[in-house]
């Protein structure tokens, strides 16, 4: 709650309110569908939004990685995570949600935190616990909008073989790499994107 309270940015799920007596509540604004949600009922082909959907999600990062003094990792992202709201042009919104696990960069104490599927090697100690954490989420979040499939450990592999975008399997290979030191920042996430042509069976 002190996280959300703190941050403002339009990818991210706003916090609205919390009643802290006869059992806490929180108030946030209504997004009415989750990435998850949307991946599970298409067909298992390449969504036509997931290049759209993905800015929003490396925009959200960029934001709370570099908040001022102290980054901001949320160390939980998975499509679950990712809300939805229709947008006037007839697609989605996509917003950052649930803090539950998110905490500034210094106060890191949480081993393992997150779902398993998404978190990154390092998670398992607090003192290697970085804002590459997200960056390795969000390769998976990428594995699971491209194959409209869930990024299991075991078969992540198998499904981005089946990826035959190349530029966006490559960044997804960035943002995985073992060495976090390798990984692309959240700002280099948002103009690698931006720089893509629209994800479509046309550039594969």
């Amino acid at each position: 709650m002190d996280v959300a309270a703190r941050v403002s940015h339009p990818n991210l799920l706003r916090f609205l309110g919390a009643r802290l007596e006869g059992g806490m509540a929180i108030l946030t604004e209504f997004m009415p569908t989750s990435l998850r949600a949307l991946v599970n009922r298409r067909p298992r082909q390449l969504l036509s939004l997931e290049h759209i959907l993905s800015i929003d999600v490396s925009r959200a990062l960029n934001y709370l990685h570099n908040m001022s003094p102290d980054p901001i990792i949320h160390r939980d992202l998975s499509s679950a995570n990712v809300l939805l709201q229709p947008s006037p042009d007839g697609g989605w919104l996509a917003k950052v949600s649930d803090y539950g696990t998110a905490n500034f960069q210094s106060q890191l104490q949480t081993v393992n935190p997150g779902s398993p599927v998404y978190t990154a090697p390092e998670s398992r100690d607090p003192a290697l616990q970085t804002p590459k954490m997200d960056i390795y989420s969000f390769g998976v979040l990428l594995v699971e909008m491209c194959t409209c499939d869930f990024p299991a450990p075991e078969r992540r592999a198998e499904l981005m073989e089946s990826i035959d975008y190349t530029r966006l399997l490559n960044l997804i290979r960035q943002c995985q790499n073992v060495d976090k030191d390798r990984r692309p920042t959240a700002a280099q996430l948002v103009e690698l994107l931006q720089a893509m042509p629209l994800v479509t069976r046309t550039h594969m």
